[in-house]
């Protein structure tokens, strides 16, 4: 599936976003994909968990609701946490989507290199 999502992620950004939208990219394409595979493992890893400690498909399910629709509205995906109060921006630091949604801007829209990226890729 993680193989999936990373060919999906070519022919979007390849097919859709320079292609169709003639987007100006200014980082390394590779550096994005790596980020991309790196994100990819980690929410693996989180439905991993979530499978490990449950006893039923609808305790997957539920589990899942809990932690996924917290982590994607605390990426500033949807909200700019610029507009989220304090104690949010402390919560959005748990959001492994908020990381791979600021990597994804700053690799493809401002150029960044690894050594700007070593916040993240801890985090």
């Amino acid at each position: 599936m993680g193989l999936v999502i990373l060919l999906n992620t070519v022919i979007c950004l390849w097919g859709i976003l320079i292609t169709a939208f003639d987007l100006p990219t200014k980082g390394s394409l590779d550096m994005f994909f790596v980020v991309t595979a790196l994100y990819v493992f980690t929410m693996s890893g989180i439905g991993l968990f979530i499978v490990t400690i449950s006893r039923s498909l609808g305790q997957v399910t539920m589990l899942v609701v809990l932690l996924l629709m917290p982590i994607l509205l605390l990426s500033g995906a949807w909200t700019p946490p610029e507009a989220m109060p304090q104690g949010l921006h402390w919560a959005m630091a748990l959001s492994p989507l908020h990381y791979f949604i600021e990597m994804g801007y700053d690799i493809l829209l401002k150029g960044a290199g690894i050594s700007e990226l070593w916040n993240y890729l801890l985090a």
